[in-house]
């Protein structure tokens, strides 16, 4: 179709918008979105890109002796509009550091300090955390566009689109402010911009495309993995044109993305002194892909707790369209697959492929961009009532899950059931029959190999639990076991060396025994993966039922609120608890 649609294209931008709007959340989650907020808040308020460091979490020290956030510029940049419109309701509202008491991030106390406290801080936070609101509703327009471009019915692409927007985990995904909704929305764009020069013949169409891949990079630098399709399909779309226009064609795509590259690599030098650094080489995690692959694609698709095709129904259909899509847009088709196969192997086996506290596989989440287009050819026979029933089927069912994700914060799920052992809805490790030692790894039998290096405190196991625990890998070794003592934790129990590990569990052992200790330890955050009752399906209901806790923006603002127990009574006691270590520490030194 040579003419857009503009009008429709509206109209699926307005719908969604406002869809999403109805269950946004007007706060962030977790510290990833606290600091690209204060990398955003930086270039605005000071021309810079340091930032006030959270514990050392997710930033690296440039030359200058200031930190700097590991993530890419791209969405900093772009939510720039977003916290002008926060610092505007800063300017004519009243404070509202209680208005959301509580919620706004869990790790408040640790990472954030005193920024909440600041005149008019939530009102920035809350311009900001609309971001992903806007960008999903323009993913799911991108979506409706190259749909339209495949398809050439407005019918078909826009039920795609529907079908995007409101049964996959785009929905949820839009209350938070994390990067891979806008890597997202630039690599459907650079597709939907080659299919568009190949017909159109365009060489500015094929520059647009290369600034929508240069400024997918710009904002993550695993985009360069899903262009990979981009690339093919922009080598075979040429294949057998004259040399010349070939050359032409190839200089209007790759000059913009060279120049993003350029740019961070610019960036890399001016803050770090070399153009491959990056903060990522930085942290304690470092760069690893060390999963086993049968793990992460398993855990990725089909686990409980992170399956992508449990968080996105809708695409269940994408093994009703793919032949038909093979059989229309041979060369597209290849094209999508290779990007969607050579990124699902790579998150499979990278060391934190479960994406850490947030709604389904956030690692693979720009896959549900790119996986639902086959769908479209699905909704090209709309005659048909198997295509009705399916059409339907796929929404009601997805939607469903959609409005079930919107409905708690993931951060908010994973601290009452995975770091709370005192409160009513922590779920509980499992424990051997007959033992006292609780079952920590066998539990998984995906997760059973045997490991080369010798099981000392170096070693790596094949899936390290205390990977998620990194900001308990920060604490002094010689509070650890005090810590422990107060707060018994298996994700804490699998940071410690193996003699303190032997130690706490004598520990916790004896504390069972004495009936001083609760019935076991709160689980490590894998089975939040692969057990059932462990997972946000069960523990989502949990909070809404036990707690009375949402995290709908709109029912908080009418007062709408019946949560029984604020996380703030826990940030008192964990801040209780510090004090207490702190002057145990100075009496011993004394």
């Amino acid at each position: 179709m040579d003419k857009i649609p503009w009008r429709q294209a509206w109209v699926v931008f307005g719908v969604v918008s406002a869809m999403y709007a109805l269950t946004m959340s007007g706060h962030l989650y977790s510290p990833d979105e606290e600091l690209m907020f204060r990398t955003t808040q930086s270039m605005v308020e000071n021309r810079s890109l340091a930032v006030e460091p959270l514990g050392g979490f997710a930033t690296r020290m440039g030359r200058d002796g200031r930190e700097y956030a590991q993530y890419g510029l791209g969405q900093p940049v772009a939510a720039i509009p977003f916290y002008l419109f926060g610092k505007l309701l800063a300017a004519i509202l009243p404070p509202a550091t209680e208005f959301w008491r509580g919620q706004e991030i869990v790790f408040a106390e640790e990472y954030h300090g005193a920024a909440h406290a600041e005149q008019g801080s939530y009102w920035l936070r809350f311009g900001v955390s609309l971001f992903n609101l806007f960008c999903g509703a323009a993913l799911a327009v991108a979506v409706f566009l190259l749909a339209l471009e495949l398809t050439g019915e407005i019918g078909a692409a826009r039920r795609t689109a529907w079908l995007y927007a409101f049964a996959t985990m785009s929905w949820p995904h839009s209350k938070a402010f994390f990067s891979e909704t806008l890597a997202a929305l630039y690599v459907v764009l650079a597709f939907w911009f080659l299919l568009r020069a190949a017909r159109t013949q365009r060489l500015s169409t094929y520059a647009w495309s290369g600034v929508c891949a240069g400024y997918a990079v710009l904002t993550r630098m695993d985009s360069l993995i899903l262009l990979s399709g981009v690339f093919l399909l922009a080598l075979w779309l040429n294949q057998g044109e004259p040399r010349e226009r070939i050359l032409r064609r190839a200089a209007a795509f790759c000059a913009p993305l060279a120049a993003f590259t350029a740019l961070i690599m610019l960036i890399n030098v001016s803050l770090y002194g070399s153009p491959l650094a990056s903060g990522y080489s930085d942290q304690a995690e470092g760069v690893k892909f060390v999963t086993p692959l049968n793990i992460g694609l398993y855990g990725l698709l089909l686990s409980y707790g992170k399956g992508l095709f449990f968080f996105s129904p809708a695409l269940i259909l994408f093994f009703f369209g793919i032949r038909e899509m093979l059989n229309a847009q041979r060369k597209f088709t290849v094209s999508l697959l290779v990007s969607c196969g050579v990124f699902l192997l790579l998150m499979s086996k990278w060391q934190n492929w479960g994406g850490g506290w947030c709604w389904g596989p956030r690692h693979i989440f720009q896959l549900n961009a790119l996986l639902i287009l086959p769908v479209a050819m699905v909704m090209q026979t709309w005659e048909r009532k198997s295509t009705r029933a399916l059409f339907w089927a796929a929404l009601l069912i997805g939607g469903a899950v959609q409005v079930y994700g919107c409905s708690q914060s993931p951060i908010g799920f994973y601290w009452h059931c995975f770091r709370q052992p005192q409160a009513e809805t922590a779920m509980r490790l499992r424990y051997a029959q007959g033992e006292d030692e609780p079952l920590l790894f066998q539990d998984y039998v995906l997760l059973k190999r045997h490991d080369s290096t010798p099981q000392d405190e170096t070693a790596q196991p094949a899936f390290r639990l205390w990977q998620e625990a990194q900001v308990v890998e920060t604490l002094q070794r010689e509070l650890m076991l005090e810590r422990f003592a107060a707060e018994p934790d298996a994700a804490m129990l699998h940071a410690m060396p193996q003699e303190m590990r032997e130690q706490a569990l004598r520990h916790i052992q004896q504390r069972r025994a004495s009936g001083e200790a609760k019935p076991g330890l709160p689980p490590p955050l894998t089975h939040s993966f692969w057990v059932p009752e462990h997972t946000v399906w069960s523990g989502y209901s949990t909070l809404w039922r036990e707690l009375g806790s949402h995290d709908f923006f709109w029912l908080h603002a009418l007062g709408l609120n019946t949560q029984k127990r604020s996380d703030v009574d826990f940030t008192q006691n964990q801040k209780r608890i510090s004090n207490n270590l702190t002057l145990r520490r100075r009496g011993a030194k004394n």
